[in-house]
């Protein structure tokens, strides 16, 4: 258990000196407001788009674990 500990703590510091693993880290609650306020929006402005609704989510979906794994 202990290795474990010392192993998250390691990863927290990587994550926390490079912006770039920073909004990664984020990446999944700047999501959220996207797909919940962006895509209606959109897809009142833009009609066309609501043919590609299920690939839009399904692409927004996979990011959050797609940025972990990044991580």
């Amino acid at each position: 258990m202990e290795t474990i500990i010392k192993s998250v703590i390691n990863d927290l510091k990587l994550i926390f000196r490079d912006n770039s693993l920073k909004v990664f880290l984020a990446l999944p609650l700047i999501t959220l407001p996207v797909i919940r306020y962006g895509i209606p929006y959109v897809l009142g402005q833009y009609e066309v788009l609501n043919d590609y609704i299920s690939i839009i989510l399904m692409f927004a979906t996979m990011q959050g674990s797609v940025a972990f794994g990044f991580i």
